[in-house]
C-alpha cells in the first residue's frame, strides 16, 4: 500500500480531531460482533495504517501514532508500517507498554478520547479507559475520509440439515434458555456471529473465509428475534425461522429494539465479545448480567454427528495436502514455483474435495526467511521463488459441508543446515508430545502447553504464539473457549478440556532472516481411562500428513519420540494411501517408513 496515502489519511483524521477537540482516537481491527476476520467494510485500522494484522489496536494522537499487534505479526507489521509515521508496539514484549498504559502516560487530564463504540468490546473499552480522566466521544473515524468504503455485506444464508448438525435449533434454544434461567436472565443478547449461526443452524457468506451471517440475536424466555439484512431473507429462510419461533427484524433496528424491549429486565450479555455501545444500552435500561455466553461452551464440545463428519472431511483434507506435498517434492527446482503459485496449487486441490465451500483462511505460503513471519502473506510481484534448499512452510485449511480444517506442515526443499535440522526436530518432538499426551480430566490448556514446549524450553528456545486454539464446525477456524498456551488469557485459563473439543497442536520455531518452522495437526479430546488415581483423557489425531522425516535429527529424539513418530506415520499411510494414485502412494510410503 502507498505509504504516502496512509500518511494523508492520518493527516485528514488529525484535521478532524483538531476541529472537534479530540485528544486521541482509538481503533480496533474488529467489527460490531468482535470478529477476528472481518468484511472489508470494517477494515478501518488497515485503512489508516496499512497493517493487515487481524489483531490491532491503533491509537492516533495529534502528533504521534502507535499500533499494537501480537507476536505473529511483528515482522510483517514492521514492514507495513515503515514510512507511515506509525510506531509499532510489540504486544507482550519487555518494556512495551499496553495501549492502556500508553494512554495513561500520554493522555491529558479531562481530555477527549474518541472511539467507535460499536467496534470495540465493552471489556476492551473499559480496559482502555480505566483510570483515565477522559470524556469518551463515540465517532466513526472513517466518516468523511473513507469515501469509497465498501457497503456492509448482505449474502443470502443457507440452512443446515439436522443430519449435518446433529441437533435442531429448537433443541439448542431450549438448552440456552435453561442456562438463562440459571443466570437469572429474562433475555440473552448474542452478537457473536458464530454463536448465532450455531444456534440457528444457518450459515452465510458475510465474513471472509467464515460462513457467517451478519446478524444479532435476542433470545427471550418465550421469544426470539433475529436482526439481519432484509435483502438477504429468502422465502425458505423466513419459513424456516418462523417454524422454530424466530422473528426477523432489520439489522439496523437491533440497537433500538434492544433498548426498548429489554428495559427493566435482566439481560445475559457477554461484555468480552459484545460491542460497548450495545452493552451500554442494556446497562442503562435494565440489569446487565455480564457473564460468558453459554453458547460458546455448548458449540465447543462437538456432538457425535459433528465428529463423524469432521473425521471424514479431515481425512479427505489431509489427502489433498499429501497430494500437494508430493507435487511440491517432485517439482521444486524442476519448474518455476513461487509462494503464490504453490498456494494456488494447494487451494485448487482442496477445492476438488466434494463438499468444499471455501478456504477457512488465506493460505500462508512461506519459503525460507519469509516463514519467520508466523502469519506471512505473499504478495504478487514481491514473493519468493522456491529452490532446492531450506524449508517451505504452508499453513492452510478449508470450509466444508461438515468441517472447518486447519493444518501446517514444513517441507524440506533441499539442503539443510544442522541448525535447521535441530530446530525442526525439537518442534516435531513437542508436537508429538502433545498429540500423545495423557492428562487428568479437568486439565486446562495451561497444563497441556508444557507438553509441546518442553523440548524447546530444554534448549532455551521458544515461539511467540499460542500452542493451540479451538476450531468451529463449519464456522471460524479460531474459536474458544479452549486453548493451549502457557501465559494467562482471560476467559480461557479456567476452561477444562471436555470430550468432543478439538484443538490445534502447533509448536514452532522462528529465526528472523533465516527460517520459520511450524508443525500443526488437529486433535480431538476424548475420555481415555479411569483408575485409582482418577479419570484421564487423551487425544485422537484428526490430521494425517507426514512430518518430513528428512529433516529429523535422531540425536535430539528419544526412543519414545521415534516410536510415536513411527506409529503416527504408519497410520498416515494406512488412512491416506487409498486416496492416492500409485506414484503418490509410493512417495507417501517413503515419507512414512519407520525411522528406526
Amino acid at each position: 500500500m502507498d505509504k504516502k496515502m496512509i500518511y494523508g489519511r492520518v493527516a485528514a483524521l488529525r484535521e478532524r480531531m483538531a476541529k472537534e477537540g479530540i485528544d486521541a482516537v482509538v481503533m480496533t481491527s474488529t467489527d460490531d460482533h468482535a470478529s477476528e476476520y472481518v468484511h472489508d467494510h470494517y477494515k478501518v485500522t488497515e485503512f489508516f495504517s496499512g497493517c493487515t494484522s487481524d489483531n490491532v489496536t491503533l491509537v492516533i494522537y495529534p502528533e504521534t501514532a502507535h499500533l499494537w499487534t501480537d507476536g505473529r505479526y511483528f515482522i510483517s507489521a514492521a514492514g507495513e508500517l515503515e514510512g507511515t509515521g506509525i510506531e509499532l508496539m510489540k504486544m507482550g514484549e519487555k518494556g512495551v507498554p499496553t495501549a492502556h498504559e500508553h494512554l495513561k502516560m500520554n493522555f491529558p487530564a479531562r481530555g477527549v478520547l474518541a472511539m467507535d463504540r460499536t467496534c470495540i468490546t465493552h471489556k476492551d473499552a473499559c480496559g482502555l479507559t480505566c483510570g483515565l480522566e477522559a470524556v469518551v466521544m463515540d465517532i466513526d473515524p472513517a466518516e468523511g475520509i473513507w469515501t469509497d468504503r465498501p457497503a456492509r455485506p448482505k449474502s443470502r444464508p443457507f440452512i443446515l440439515d439436522e443430519t449435518v448438525t446433529g441437533e435442531g435449533a429448537e433443541s439448542k434454544l431450549s438448552r440456552i434458555r435453561q442456562k438463562m434461567k440459571a443466570a437469572g436472565a429474562r433475555f440473552h443478547f448474542v452478537s457473536d456471529l458464530a454463536e448465532i449461526a450455531w444456534t440457528l443452524n444457518i450459515r452465510g457468506d458475510d465474513v471472509f473465509c467464515s460462513p457467517l451471517v451478519l446478524s444479532f440475536l435476542l433470545i427471550g424466555n418465550e421469544s426470539c428475534s433475529l436482526f439481519m439484512a432484509e435483502e438477504a431473507v429468502t422465502e425458505e429462510l423466513a419459513a424456516y425461522l418462523k417454524g422454530i419461533g424466530v422473528e426477523i427484524h432489520p439489522y439496523d433496528e437491533a440497537f433500538s429494539f434492544l433498548k426498548e424491549n429489554t428495559a427493566g429486565y435482566p439481560v445475559l450479555i457477554d461484555g468480552a465479545c459484545t460491542a460497548d455501545a450495545y452493552f451500554a444500552a442494556v446497562e442503562e435500561n435494565g440489569r446487565a448480567v455480564d457473564e460468558e455466553s453459554p453458547i460458546e461452551l455448548m458449540k465447543a464440545a462437538k456432538n457425535p454427528i459433528e465428529i463423524e463428519h469432521i473425521k471424514d472431511f479431515y481425512l479427505r483434507d489431509s489427502a489433498a495436502l499429501c497430494k500437494f506435498l508430493f507435487w511440491l517434492d517432485k517439482n521444486v527446482g524442476e519448474i518455476e514455483i513461487d509462494e503464490i503459485s504453490a498456494a494456488e496449487k494447494l487451494d485448487s486441490l482442496r477445492a476438488e474435495v466434494p463438499g468444499f465451500l471455501e478456504l477457512s483462511f488465506p493460505t500462508i505460503s512461506a519459503y525460507g526467511a519469509n516463514a519467520a513471519m508466523a502469519h506471512y502473506a505473499p504478495q504478487p510481484g514481491a514473493c519468493a521463488s522456491l529452490s532446492k534448499r531450506g524449508f517451505y512452510l504452508v499453513d492452510s485449511g478449508g470450509q466444508y459441508m461438515g468441517a472447518t480444517t486447519d493444518v501446517t506442515r514444513t517441507a524440506v526443499c533441499g539442503e539443510l543446515t544442522e541448525e535447521e535440522k535441530k530446530a525442526f526436530t525439537l518442534v516435531a518432538a513437542g508436537h508429538f508430545n502433545l498429540m500423545y499426551a495423557k492428562f487428568r480430566k479437568g486439565s486446562t490448556g495451561k497444563v497441556l502447553d508444557a507438553f509441546a514446549r518442553g523440548p524447546l524450553w530444554a534448549e532455551g528456545v521458544d515461539y511467540n504464539h499460542g500452542t493451540g486454539h479451538g476450531i468451529g464446525y463449519i464456522l471460524n477456524v479460531h474459536e474458544g473457549p479452549q486453548s493451549v498456551r502457557w501465559h494467562s488469557a482471560p476467559y480461557t485459563d479456567g476452561v477444562e478440556f471436555l470430550p468432543g473439543m478439538i484443538v490445534s497442536d502447533e509448536p514452532g520455531l522462528y529465526v528472523e532472516g533465516k527460517y520459520g518452522i511450524r508443525t500443526e495437526s488437529i486433535l480431538l479430546a476424548r475420555d481415555d481411562f479411569e483408575n485409582e488415581y482418577g479419570k484421564f483423557m487423551a487425544f485422537d489425531c484428526l490430521t494425517f500428513a507426514p512430518v518430513d522425516r528428512r529433516a529429523l535429527d535422531l540425536r535430539y529424539l528419544s526412543d519414545r519420540d521415534v516410536a510415536r513418530i513411527d506409529a503416527y506415520h504408519a497410520e498416515v499411510f494406512e488412512k491416506v494411501a487409498p486416496f492416492l494414485n500409485e506414484e503418490e502412494k509410493q512417495w507417501l510410503y517413503e515419507m512414512t517408513r519407520p525411522l528406526s
